[in-house]
């Protein structure tokens, strides 16, 4: 009896193990099966699935590395700067960061040219004033803002253009077209305080030669004529008589 009892102690804590084994088995089976299932759909979602029964699990670091891959997937596919936001929420450090990043400043970019909008460049430069796309969004921007000062032939529109871009591509034809307005208005007027004016201010331009030359005429026209003395009238008179 004694015998007995010693032996069946051992057996129990081998069933134990035994069922502990089997136990396992079915988890390691029930773990891989999840996992395949969630490679099968190859989806964000399948993937969280199997992370929220086995965060810890065998498959866990694959499973959380090809989530990563599929957002950054999905955001180059959608190719906005809003889906690849949410990557870089997601991943602030992840293996594709530095990527997203690029992507995003392109994205943004070709969103701006869609446009093709001074507001809409002069945001993207807001964001991104240096980078591969900025040289490209100032001379959109500059050609814009010359194209509408144009359109609008005023000095004001030249002048704020001038403004912004002191240096740029057509600042030359914008000094010129300040200068023809002021000129028309000038010849508009066709003043000698107007033409006086426009001299002070562009005497050296191409339509000061012919503004001086009006000023002359205009100057003769308004002098007073010279009036002959009365003995010279009465001397002519006494001459016709005869």
């Amino acid at each position: 009896m004694a015998k007995q009892l010693m032996v069946n102690p051992l057996a129990r804590i081998a069933t134990v193990m035994a069922c502990m084994t089997f136990a396992l088995a079915l988890s390691s089976c029930a773990e891989q099966k999840a996992y395949e299932d969630a490679s099968r759909d190859d989806t964000i979602y399948s993937y969280r699935k199997y992370l929220d029964k086995y965060p810890n699990g065998e498959y866990s670091d694959l499973v959380y590395e090809r989530v990563e891959d599929l957002y950054f997937k999905n955001a180059l596919e959608r190719s906005t700067p809003e889906a690849v936001d949410k990557y870089i929420k997601e991943y602030p450090k992840g293996r594709f960061i530095e990527q997203a990043h690029k992507a995003r400043v392109r994205l943004c970019y070709e969103q701006a040219a869609d446009r093709d909008t001074p507001k809409s460049y002069r945001e993207f430069l807001r964001e991104f004033p240096r980078g591969s796309f900025a040289d490209s969004a100032w001379k959109r921007l500059e050609d814009l803002t010359y194209r509408f000062a144009a359109r609008s032939d005023s000095v004001i529109a030249y002048e704020q253009y001038l403004e912004e871009f002191p240096t740029g591509r057509h600042v030359e034809d914008a000094h010129a077209a300040i200068i023809r307005i002021a000129y028309l208005n000038a010849a508009g007027e066709d003043t000698i305080e107007a033409y006086e004016e426009f001299l002070r201010e562009y005497y050296e331009s191409r339509y000061a030669s012919g503004v001086k030359s009006r000023l002359v005429y205009l100057r003769g026209q308004f002098e007073p004529q010279q009036t002959t003395p009365a003995s010279a009238r009465t001397g002519e008179a006494d001459a016709v008589n005869e």
